[in-house]
């Protein structure tokens, strides 16, 4: 069976485009140097002036998604993104000269070399990610799955297909037929046969970049084991739709797990990884510190805008259920009018007319959380994290939604996974997918990993100011 997509491109690329970067970046202030003065300079040395600018266009570039596949945010293309990326990068390069007093840069700085560089760059990253955005845009018409599964996989995977743009064409085998003329079942079109006919369609001439199990493989017939390793044999590219979540839209799918799957899989090393918990603590501690004591004016400030603009107090007190599920009280600048649930508890929105005006920026900008840094003092709740949700909606979700209490298997956190990959949540089906990829923080956990959901809650909170 011939392949026609590597699924694991999505992470060679952004490195790639990382190191094009580099090459662009000491290309762009080479050719201004030469220019400038006459003469190409063979001898850039790699000191704290260029690891500076290199770390300063990471961070930039980081914050406006030029390194992941994303063509369109925002509005803007990503040839867009990445011109007015290199022109923060040059704001900040300037202001850290002039205002810095980081006078020092020799080369780079001199006569007008960076002003001319920054320009190459500019046009040398809007080429290279209109190139990438072609390239993904190919990428995707390519990418053609063949999925085996039931009357719950396929209908969820189809979904969430949907939802997520995945990459890529679906095309499913049932266990049964499927009434393709049914217009309640829109993925019906893209149902090709029944698993029997499985031969028929790993053939070269399909070119599916893999196949997808979407089977509870203890239930699975031996006339298909026995397929399926032939194909395998053969070439093919088979995977469980639990690795496809995983690799591609880094979440766990709760709708096709069983008991057993938990019992067997690899990962969940911080449960019985008692160092690793306690360094997290440590540091946990550290940054809580120091943030409530360097951010204690800011506080101050939003406490008594919060008592001038309406009747009540600044903090708003609220039980939550924590690790072990044992409950504990979470601390929250007031963001609501008083008496905000006099008729019983309710989902929080987005747009919640209960809102404050001091309190909708203070949750725009998610500062109602400051508070929260004596939960992580008194070890009640960690910097990262599945977000600590109210006994009243647990004691529910617990009915509807399958291995919802694991998320209580670790300390909750400020911000987590699930808040920096999925927008607010307000409703079962938005516990179901923030769960989803609770588990996956909770099964894939590190250390680098939590660095990574900083990163990504600092370009969070920029968008929102940029917005």
């Amino acid at each position: 069976m011939a392949h026609s997509e590597s699924y694991g491109s999505k992470k060679v690329a952004p490195s790639l485009v990382f190191l094009i970067d580099l090459a662009g970046l000491w290309l762009s202030f080479s050719a201004a140097h030469a220019i400038r003065f006459g003469q190409w300079d063979n001898t850039i040395a790699v000191d704290w002036n260029t690891l500076w600018i290199v770390a300063l266009v990471t961070i930039v570039f980081y914050i406006f998604h030029l390194y992941e596949p994303t063509t369109r945010l925002s509005g803007l293309l990503l040839p867009g993104r990445a011109m007015m990326a290199v022109a923060v990068v040059a704001a900040l390069f300037s202001a850290a000269v002039y205002l810095g007093g980081l006078r020092n840069f020799g080369y780079i700085l001199g006569r007008g070399v960076a002003g001319m560089a920054f320009l190459f760059f500019t046009v040398w990253v809007a080429s290279n990610r209109a190139l990438v955005t072609a390239w993904a845009s190919s990428r995707r018409e390519r990418i053609r799955w063949l999925v085996l599964g039931d009357k719950e996989t396929i209908p969820q995977f189809w979904n969430d297909f949907q939802n997520e743009n995945g990459d890529g064409k679906l095309y499913f085998l049932s266990n049964t037929r499927v009434d393709k003329k049914d217009p309640s079942l829109d993925y019906a079109a893209n149902v090709l046969g029944t698993w029997e006919e499985l031969d028929r369609f790993l053939t070269p001439n399909w070119r599916w970049t893999g196949v997808i199990l979407g089977i509870r493989t203890a239930t699975l017939p031996d006339f298909l084991v026995n397929k399926l390793m032939s194909a395998r044999v053969r070439g093919a590219r088979i995977l469980d739709i639990s690795d496809y979540y995983e690799n591609i839209w880094s979440r766990v799918p709760i709708f096709h797990l069983r008991d057993g799957w938990f019992a067997m899989t690899h990962g969940f090393d911080l449960l019985h990884n008692p160092l690793g918990l306690r360094v997290k603590r440590v540091l946990d501690v550290i940054a809580a510190v120091l943030m409530l004591v360097f951010g204690f004016p800011v506080m101050a400030f939003i406490a008594l805008l919060i008592v001038v603009e309406s009747r009540g107090g600044f903090l708003y007190r609220q039980e939550r259920a924590g690790l072990n599920e044992k409950p504990f009280v979470i601390y929250k600048f007031r963001t609501m009018i008083q008496d905000a649930e006099k008729d019983g508890p309710q989902w929080a929105q987005e747009a919640d007319e209960r809102k404050t005006f001091v309190g909708k920026i203070l949750r725009r900008y998610r500062l109602d959380e400051l508070p929260q840094l004596i939960n992580v003092i008194k070890g009640e709740m960690s910097f990262i994290g599945p977000r600590p949700e109210r006994p009243y909606f647990n004691q529910h979700l617990e009915k509807v939604i399958p291995y919802y209490t694991f998320r209580h298997l670790v300390r909750p956190g400020i911000s987590g996974w699930a808040q920096v990959m999925y927008r607010y949540g307000s409703s079962v089906e938005d516990s179901r997918r923030k769960l989803e990829y609770d588990l996956y923080y909770i099964k894939n956990y590190s250390l680098l990993m939590d660095v990574s959901i900083l990163f990504k809650t600092f370009r969070v909170l920029f968008q929102r100011f940029a917005n």
